[in-house]
């Protein structure tokens, strides 16, 4: 089953017809929509709002261990370095409110740009500093309702930009309503791909771990891009072989492990190598 929240009836509109579901009677203080294949929940705005209704739903309707939760919505890019109607998947969500950071555990590959998103309680006018930041008003708190029924690699993002904040401006209802249409197949197409690989999850030992770990803790990797490692790994261990042995070659080969000639003693080195696992991964 797959569980997606919007914050608009229109942003919904697109994924209401494609799954084929019909209003759900049993709520009848908001609009929820469902069929064999997904439960679709009109949240409303606000990150308290939307927790509040995502998680009465989730707890009336409560999912299993392979089903998947995914808001899709529209958001604002201050900085206009993004086109409109352009879809991102989310691999950071900073909640304004509480200056917190939540991370989606994005393991399977896809097609989509990612971007980090920014939960904020009103409209963003002013650009940052940050490339490609964008704005919502709900997925933070969407994001700790939802951590209470899926693990954060069960959890998916998707953004599409409607407008750069200007003040004054109106996005429409026909406006979202046609840019969710326009971005529906790339992510019902993603969201059937990731279901279908919720059952194909990797586990770990505990000295595999610590193997992890170490790799990780010696490229000096951010937390984003430790969330990008870990992505890397399962698409090796389900495409191509053992990981954990991956890992052990890459540092003989290249000298980096403790002690060796070309261990890194920054991030900057660090992604030199990164990079270059990444490539051997992809390879």
């Amino acid at each position: 089953m797959i569980y997606l929240s919007a914050a608009l009836y229109m942003e919904a509109s697109p994924f209401i017809k494609a799954y084929e579901c019909t209003k759900n009677a049993a709520f009848t203080h908001m609009q929820v929509f469902t069929s064999e294949e997904a439960v679709i929940v009109i949240t409303g705005t606000g990150p308290v709002q939307a927790a509040i209704s995502l998680t009465e739903v989730l707890t009336a309707l409560p999912p299993s261990e392979t089903d998947i939760f995914a808001n899709v919505g529209t958001c604002g890019c201050p900085d206009q370095s993004a086109e409109i109607g352009e879809t991102y998947i989310i691999n950071k969500i900073t909640a304004d409110a509480e200056a917190r950071d939540y991370y989606p555990d994005l393991l399977y590959l896809h097609s989509f740009p990612e971007a980090s998103l920014t939960t904020v309680s009103h409209l963003q006018t002013e650009p940052t500093e940050h490339s490609r930041m964008l704005y919502d008003m709900e997925a933070a708190g969407l994001f700790q309702a939802a951590l209470r029924f899926f693990s954060t690699d069960r959890m998916f993002f998707f953004k599409t930009v409607s407008d750069f904040g200007e003040n004054g401006t109106s996005v429409g209802p026909t406006f979202v309503f046609e840019l969710m249409t326009g971005a529906l197949l790339g992510i019902t197409e993603a969201l059937r791909s990731f279901h279908g690989s919720g059952t194909r999850r990797i586990t770990y030992s505990e000295s595999e771990e610590t193997v992890i770990q170490q790799f990780l803790d010696l490229l000096y990797l951010s937390e984003t891009m430790r969330h990008e490692m870990r992505r890397l790994l399962l698409y090796y261990e389900l495409e191509r072989g053992y990981a954990i042995g991956m890992i052990q070659d890459f540092i003989h080969t290249e000298e980096i492990g403790e002690g060796m000639s070309n261990q890194p003693n920054s991030k900057k080195e660090g992604k030199i190598y990164f990079e270059r696992f990444k490539d051997q991964c992809l390879r």
